[in-house]
């Protein structure tokens, strides 16, 4: 299989999947190498792709180059939105 037709491959599987958002991601192949390059939208996608292409597809050979551009909201950090403002507004305050 050559470049060409190991990249549509890749594609058609990961389109076949649907799982991915493939909008901004870009695959290339060179002499049997698979390069991911440009953003997905969070880690959980990109582990998805890394384990598709690896333990689905059997690629050995992968250049990974992806950025992660997880939006704040999604962030898995322990914050909530909002939950850093003025914490002493919220709390009760005692009947005097």
């Amino acid at each position: 299989m050559n470049d060409r037709e190991l990249k549509l491959s890749i594609v058609d599987n990961l389109k076949n999947d649907g799982r991915l958002d493939l909008e901004q991601l870009e695959i290339s192949c060179r002499k049997g190498v698979v390069y991911l390059e440009e953003i997905i939208p969070s880690e959980i996608e990109h582990q998805i792709l890394l384990r598709t292409l690896t333990d689905v597809m059997g690629f050995s050979s992968l250049i990974d180059r992806i950025q992660i551009n997880e939006p704040d909201w999604q962030r898995n950090d322990g914050v909530q939105c909002g939950e850093l403002d003025d914490v002493s507004a919220q709390r009760p305050h005692p009947i005097t």
